[in-house]
């Protein structure tokens, strides 16, 4: 894959990713493990889960930086910006999926396995590029 075209790739991928964590959101029945915390300190706090994603995203970097010390590579930090532009993905793609409300259990199942597939997806796409996994993405 060319350099270039490998980032645009990348880019395309985090939003994919967004998306199924969006459309889980939306499904009602849980979220998945990558937005589960930001989603439910989006609860609390009254912030949006873009911006407790954010925020979640720059505390697993510093884990990250504290845990490896030395062996914690520079391109790693890399992570930052993408912790943002993906932020910035998920309330996006929650104002897109805002007028999904499903109020039965069984379009309920449906629209989260569809977030499975999507999210899934997006992950193989993300994978393939080999730039920098979204943090905590590493940890599932």
């Amino acid at each position: 894959m060319k350099r270039y075209s490998r980032y645009i790739v990348y880019l395309i991928s985090l939003f994919i990713i967004s998306l199924g964590a969006s459309l889980s959101i939306k499904a009602n029945l849980g979220t998945s493990p990558l937005i589960c915390i930001p989603y439910v300190c989006s609860l609390i706090s009254n912030l949006s889960v873009g911006t407790t994603s954010f925020l979640f995203s720059v505390l697993l970097i510093l884990i990250q930086v504290i845990l490896l010390k030395g062996g914690f590579e520079k391109r790693q930090y890399l992570q930052l910006v993408i912790g943002t532009i993906f932020s910035v993905f998920i309330d996006f793609t929650l104002f897109l999926v805002d007028f999904l409300n499903p109020t039965d259990y069984f379009s309920q199942l449906a629209l989260l396995i569809v977030s499975c597939v999507v999210m899934a997806f997006g992950v193989l796409l993300e994978i393939k590029t080999e730039v920098v996994y979204i943090p905590g993405m590493d940890s599932l």
